[in-house]
């Protein structure tokens, strides 16, 4: 009995703790890969790691779900010159990117990219976060941010911009940058993101064209840094 009432009590804090991001975003949806590249000019072999967040049963979750499914299963298909694909679940970003932080303890991930996909089910442009945190304020990498803009200059209609105030508070990604890793988090808000957290977080208020040009930034973003846009 006393072990459980340990548990319990232990669950109630981590539950209470995390209830605090819940407050100001959605920990649901959240694709990320991890890419990792060796020297320019050496063979590289580029591990991929996708992380989904299910945070919330709803719409988000759904289409995160779905934008990574489809963005491995095109890797699979047809895959890039040296890459690894893993898939990982790590849990609800509410308890704090408890999920982020244990693959980071217990993986070797020097010289990876990781690539955060975040809410993708709004109306809004795709932003490309150039910084995250709340208190504590972590610029994202620069070579996947100089690898986003030159996407987003050759692709208008992808709609995907910089981003330096995002909406929410951390994201999957933030535990890789304050780590001094490599990442950057693409998410479609604009100032706020619709729907968080309502009862009009449904499938009928799904903007399918948000989700399209999510699939075909991530799409391209994974071939830029095969290509080594993202080399620095």
């Amino acid at each position: 009995m006393t072990d459980l009432v340990a548990a319990l009590t232990t669950a109630f804090l981590a539950g209470l703790v995390g209830s605090a991001h819940c407050l100001g975003m959605c920990g649901g949806i959240s694709g990320l890969f991890a890419l990792h590249a060796s020297v320019r000019g050496l063979h590289r072999q580029l591990p991929m790691a996708l992380v989904y967040n299910a945070g919330r049963l709803a719409s988000y979750a759904i289409l995160g779900l779905a934008v990574a499914a489809v963005l491995a299963g095109e890797v699979a298909a047809s895959p890039l010159a040296s890459t690894r694909l893993v898939v990982l679940m790590t849990g609800c970003e509410e308890a704090g990117t408890l999920g982020s932080q244990a693959f980071l303890a217990e993986h070797e991930t020097r010289d990876w990219l990781f690539l955060n996909f975040d809410n993708v089910g709004g109306p809004g442009p795709i932003k490309f976060l150039r910084r995250e945190g709340v208190l504590a304020k972590w610029r994202a990498d620069e070579g996947l941010i100089s690898a986003a803009q030159q996407v987003a200059d050759a692709d208008a209609e992808l709609r995907l911009q910089p981003e330096d105030a995002p909406a929410g508070l951390t994201y999957d990604t933030s535990p890789v940058l304050a780590a001094g890793g490599r990442g950057l988090t693409l998410s479609v808000q604009d100032g706020f993101i619709p729907n968080l957290h309502w009862p009009t977080d449904t499938y009928e208020n799904v903007d399918r064209d948000g989700v399209d040009r999510t699939i075909r930034a991530g799409r391209q973003m994974i071939a830029a840094v095969d290509s080594g846009l993202a080399d620095r």
